[in-house]
C-alpha cells in the first residue's frame, strides 16, 4: 500500500500469529491474546525500490531463528540482528522515511498507547534492538522454562538485558 506523505512510502505486511489463552486474566482482564509467530515488512519507495525489510521466520528458514533486517545490498543477503520488531515501531520507520499520519497528535498517542499495552502483555523480547542471546544464556531460559514446566510455575518473560 502507498501510505500518505510526500515520500511516497511503500509498506507491504505480512504478519502470522496465532490467539492464545493467558494461565490468567491480564491487566486488562482478557484471557485471550494475539501471539506473533512470524512476520515480514518490507519498506520500499514510490518506485518499488527497497528501503528495508524486517523478517522474522523462525519456521520458513530454521536457520535464521531471530528477527533481522535486510537492506538493500549488492552482497550476499545478510541478516542485520534486530530484536522483536512491532508494527508500530516499522509504521514510526515509514515516517522517519517520509510518510505522514493523517493525524500527527493522535498518532502519537495511539503510538505511544500501544507500545504501554505491548510492555504489559509481552512474553518476549522488546521495541528496542538487542544483541542475540548466547549459547549460555539459552540453555540457561531452556532449563528454567523445563523446570517451570515440571514444577507448574507461572510462566515468565525473558529477562536478558542488551548489552
Amino acid at each position: 500500500m502507498i501510505l500518505n506523505g510526500d515520500g511516497k512510502v511503500r509498506l507491504s505486511i505480512n504478519l502470522n500469529y496465532r490467539i492464545v489463552q493467558n494461565r490468567a486474566a491480564d491487566a486488562h482482564g482478557k484471557v485471550w491474546k494475539v501471539s506473533a509467530t512470524g512476520w515480514i515488512y518490507h519498506v520500499a519507495d514510490s518506485d518499488c525500490d527497497v528501503i528495508a525489510d524486517f523478517h522474522w521466520h523462525p519456521r520458513a528458514t530454521p536457520d535464521v531463528l531471530i528477527p533481522h533486517l535486510h537492506t538493500p545490498e549488492k552482497s550476499p543477503r545478510r541478516h542485520f540482528p534486530t530484536g522483536r520488531v512491532l508494527i508500530e515501531d516499522v509504521l514510526h520507520f515509514c515516517v522517519e522515511c517520509g510518510a505522514s499520519p493523517y493525524d500527527a497528535d493522535m498518532w502519537q498517542q495511539i503510538h505511544d498507547r500501544n507500545i504501554e499495552n505491548f510492555k504489559l502483555g509481552a512474553t518476549w523480547g522488546s521495541s528496542f534492538p538487542r544483541r542475540p542471546a548466547t549459547t549460555q544464556e539459552r540453555a540457561t531460559a531452556a532449563a528454567g522454562r523445563a523446570k517451570r514446566a515440571l514444577t507448574g510455575a507461572g510462566r515468565r518473560g525473558r529477562t536478558s538485558k542488551p548489552s
